[in-house]
């Protein structure tokens, strides 16, 4: 004789509750907290890379410029391509300053002073009269033009190259208005500028 099942006390079976995909798993924190850093690891080198940019193509630009002075031997083309580069990387790294208009004396003490708030000693004057080659050569082609006067002007343009701020450090010599005044006064003599 078969036994009557609806007679029996029997419950219906019950499934487990649904699995809720908050809180999370240790395994998966891990993971979070992984791509998080590698994240921020990712941005943090993008952010250093680009800080000195700048100075590593003016470093390697002047390499090159160099390299080419040294195979052609012509102390005016250097003493040309070096003013172009200083102007450049001015307009560049200091682009709320009128470098680019300024001329003269005023270029050479912008030159001297942009980087005068670092306090960096080694930095050499360009209102020496090696440092004088870059406003006077390009338009006196009878002055002659010694190899020390070269040498030691390449050694500034290095110094200065070096001393480049990284990413937004820009340095603050003068306001821009005290350029612009110094743009706008004329021009008086050699030896007059040198004493200023």
């Amino acid at each position: 004789m078969n036994p009557d099942i609806s007679a029996l006390p029997l419950r219906d079976i019950h499934l487990p509750d649904a699995v809720s995909w908050w809180p999370l798993a240790p395994g998966w924190w891990i993971v979070i907290a992984l791509l998080l850093l590698l994240s921020l690891s990712v941005v943090l080198w993008r952010y250093l890379r680009k800080q000195g940019q700048l100075r590593r193509d003016a470093s390697l630009e002047l390499k090159q410029i160099v390299a080419e002075y040294k195979k052609r031997d012509n102390a005016r083309q250097l003493i040309n391509q070096l003013s172009m580069l200083l102007r450049r990387l001015c307009v560049s790294a200091h682009p709320h300053y009128a470098s680019a208009g300024l001329t003269g004396v005023a270029w050479l003490q912008f030159l001297d002073e942009i980087h005068r708030k670092k306090n960096k000693p080694k930095i050499r004057r360009f209102s020496t009269p090696s440092g004088e080659l870059l406003i006077t050569v390009p338009y006196n082609n009878s002055k002659k033009i010694s190899q020390n006067d070269v040498n030691a002007l390449i050694a500034m343009c290095q110094d200065w190259v070096r001393a480049l701020p990284s990413g937004n450090q820009l340095n603050q010599p003068h306001s821009p208005h005290n350029h612009q005044r110094q743009l706008n006064q004329p021009q008086t003599s050699h030896a007059r500028q040198s004493t200023c």
